[in-house]
């Protein structure tokens, strides 16, 4: 499976993408509607993240980190954009469900017997510039407290890193970041995918002016699937995006498939990644706080030009539950 990471100090755009399989059968038990003034209570519950799950499925996703259990101000907006999809308009459109728009949705049933034989998986991998890499960052002359890194010579100026260190932070910030959310329940499985990239900041290297900022798309970026069932749901991993502001920069390769087993109760990624940047990845089970699935730094002496050629390391974790 091969993700290819493109990225040589640069920030990637934010573009999302997302959908479940297989959809919802006629044979497949439904949330009945709860009520409009439930929703107005903003509530939290398991049936939001299910609701999530289903508007990210049908293309109004306008999520930061995906579906979660609390009713928020992105479950308004997703839900207006599904209104608005079924032809809705004015009043009609207000993003509060109604019990018709809540039907034609077919929201899975969330009862807690299935739930007690579900597992729910969210997993984010991330590739990062860290805010120090001896040899290879600079204090940047405006802010002494942030870094910058030297462009490869000739194609490129100097480029702001992403000011951190290895985080767990679902929305840290990133070259790239790649996020899957797969549900295995007794009846079969359900998966949606998210990728998005940060801007990328373009600077002066003696003086700090910044001469261009950019987003890259996230063309090329995608989980497929590879295996689903009841029991298991295995993803592939790919990825291409350069430095939306240096034409012909390198790419960051990484490579991997990730594996949801429910019968043996585990989390795996399994690939390789260049030399450089930083790469991370974690997950959380059942809506718990993150596990660390694996993390990597720069190679000592890697640098952008590092990037050239496929990649080299292995990168892999697993994480039970």
């Amino acid at each position: 499976m091969k993700f290819i990471i493109v990225f040589f100090n640069l920030t990637l755009a934010t573009v999302v993408s997302g959908f479940y399989l297989p959809r919802q059968s006629d044979g497949d038990q439904l949330t009945p509607f709860p009520g409009a003034e439930w929703f107005k209570s903003y509530p939290s519950d398991s049936i939001i993240t299910a609701m999530g799950m289903r508007l990210v499925d049908e293309g109004c996703d306008k999520y930061n980190t995906g579906p979660g259990p609390n009713w928020t101000d992105a479950d308004h907006a997703s839900y207006k954009c599904w209104q608005e999809k079924l032809g809705y308009t004015g009043a009609a459109a207000d993003g509060w469900p109604g019990k018709k728009s809540w039907d034609e949705l077919r929201v899975p049933s969330t009862e807690e017997e299935n739930l007690n034989n579900s597992i729910a998986v969210s997993f984010w991998i991330k590739a990062f510039i860290p805010l120090n890499v001896a040899g290879v960052t600079k204090s940047y002359p405006k802010d002494r407290d942030m870094t910058m890194i030297g462009g490869i010579p000739i194609i490129g100026d100097c480029f702001l890193t992403d000011q951190r260190g290895f985080s767990n932070a679902s929305d840290a910030k990133s070259r790239m970041s790649s996020h899957a959310w797969v549900w295995i329940k007794p009846k079969g499985y359900r998966w949606s995918q998210r990728h998005y990239c940060d801007e990328t900041t373009e600077v002066d290297c003696e003086d700090g002016a910044v001469e261009g900022t950019e987003t890259q798309n996230n063309e090329g970026m995608r989980f497929r699937l590879l295996s689903g069932s009841n029991t298991s749901v295995v993803l592939g991993f790919q990825a291409a995006r350069n430095n939306p502001l240096v034409t012909g920069s390198p790419d960051i390769d990484l490579m991997g498939t990730l594996i949801v087993d429910h019968d043996d109760k585990f989390v795996e990624f399994v690939g390789k990644v260049d030399e450089f940047p930083a790469f991370e990845a974690y997950v959380s089970i059942n809506k718990g706080s993150p596990r660390e699935v694996a993390r990597l730094g720069p190679k000592p002496g890697a640098d952008p030009k590092s990037l050239f050629g496929d990649a080299n390391r292995s990168f892999r974790g697993r994480v039970g539950f």
